[in-house]
C-alpha cells in the first residue's frame, strides 16, 4: 500500500513547488487518497491537509486544481479529525482565499461546504 510507504509525506514536499502542473496532480493525489477513509489519519498527521493549504495559496486562478482543492477539503471536514485538521494547519486562511479568487461554481461550492 502505497500511503504507507510514504507517499502523503513525499506529496507534503512537493507541495512547495511553483510548478502548477506538479501541483495539480499532488491535489489529484490528494483527494483520492481521501476518498478512502482509512487514509484519513495519514492525511492528517503526514501533511496532506497542509499539503493542500500550500496548494491553494499557489495556484488560486487554476480552476482544475482549486476544484481539486475544494473537494478535498470538503471530503476531509466531513470527519471530525479532518475538520479539526484544516483548522490546526491554517487551511481556513487559504479556503477564504480561493474563495475570494475563484470564478466557477463547483470550487465555491465545494469551498462553502
Amino acid at each position: 500500500d502505497m500511503v504507507s510507504k510514504g507517499t502523503v509525506q513525499v506529496l507534503y514536499a512537493l507541495s512547495s513547488d511553483v510548478d502548477t502542473i506538479t501541483l495539480h496532480y499532488i491535489a489529484s493525489a490528494i483527494i483520492r487518497l481521501a476518498m478512502d477513509q482509512q487514509n484519513l489519519p495519514r492525511l492528517v498527521h503526514e501533511g496532506g491537509v497542509t499539503a493542500l493549504c500550500n496548494i491553494c495559496l499557489r495556484c488560486p486562478r487554476e480552476i482544475a486544481t482549486t476544484q481539486l482543492c475544494a473537494s478535498a477539503l470538503c471530503l476531509l471536514s466531513q470527519r471530525a479529525i479532518g475538520r479539526h485538521a484544516i483548522v490546526q494547519e491554517g487551511c481556513v486562511p487559504a479556503l477564504v482565499s480561493l474563495l475570494h479568487e475563484a470564478s466557477d461554481l463547483a470550487s465555491l461550492r465545494h469551498g462553502l461546504s
